[in-house]
């Protein structure tokens, strides 16, 4: 018997063709942190708790200035929380430019790399939350944002009534 490896089929046509690819012109269809160029959403995390929601999305390498948090209401009027991020950068090994060439002598490059992601993750939020009340924080590569709940959507302890 024998066993032949499965290998899914790629919908994308450069993950098709990528060991074809990577023969010729090496690993350039990866970008210089060695990650496919393709867009990603980052994962979240999204726990309740007694008196708000947390939202936890992992973005290592942004600063928090690269960030944009929105609330904007829908059709149907709910409220829709919105995070986005833009980074891009650009590496560059053993360039040799010359401050005296022309303009028809360009310069001759080993290696010159751009990077650009941006990713929008959207949440619509239930009507018990105060969207007035939330705050984010980013530390470590994980953004926060936590949403505070209305104070009547708060469980409350049991209480005991007395009998008369």
């Amino acid at each position: 018997m024998t066993l032949v490896k499965f290998k899914p089929a790629h919908t994308s046509f450069a993950h098709s063709f990528s060991p074809l690819f990577e023969s010729v012109w090496g690993n350039a269809l990866t970008d210089v942190r060695g990650r496919d160029n393709s867009t990603t959403v980052p994962a979240v995390n999204i726990a309740e708790h007694q008196d708000a929601f947390l939202i936890e999305l992992a973005s290592p390498g942004l600063s928090k200035d690269k960030f944009i948090i929105s609330i904007k209401a829908n059709a149907a009027g709910h409220n829709v929380l919105t995070i986005k991020a833009e980074n891009s950068q650009s590496a560059e090994t053993n360039t040799e430019a010359k401050s005296s060439e022309s303009a028809f002598n360009a310069p001759r490059y080993t290696r010159r790399e751009f990077s650009y992601e941006s990713f929008e993750r959207s949440f619509t939020l239930p009507t018990t939350v105060d969207p007035d009340g939330i705050h984010a924080n980013y530390q470590d590569g994980i953004l926060l944002v936590n949403i505070p709940k209305r104070e009547e959507a708060k469980t409350k302890e049991p209480r005991t009534i007395t009998i008369s």
